[in-house]
């Protein structure tokens, strides 16, 4: 799985931008502090989920409380809706390019 630009990328957020042991994270962030990021996932990587319907999800916590997440198919941040309350899998689409991220950008 590779993180991947998108239409909305606020460029001025990068997680992990100068902590060499975690990948770059660009992402779009809104005042409020959600955050939305896209991903990409290899051609077997999208066999496996076709034919499993499962995803895992791993959050480094470091025993901190963990933070409220999302995961979804569709771009919250197309149609402005970065607050996650009521958002519907009908309400946007994704709009992911194939243009990786790569550590040095």
């Amino acid at each position: 799985m590779q993180v991947i630009k998108f239409k909305e990328l606020n460029c001025n957020h990068v997680y992990a931008k100068e902590q060499n042991q975690y990948l770059n994270l660009p992402c779009h962030r809104t005042k409020d502090g959600t955050v939305t990021s896209c991903w990409s996932l290899s051609f077997k990587e999208r066999v496996k989920v076709l034919f499993t319907g499962v995803l895992f999800l791993r959050v480094l916590t470091f025993n901190k409380p963990l933070q409220p997440l999302l995961m979804s198919v569709d771009n919250p941040v197309k149609e402005g809706k970065t607050n996650v309350i009521g958002l519907t899998s009908k309400d946007v689409t994704g709009i992911c390019t194939s243009e990786k991220i790569n550590k040095e950008e």
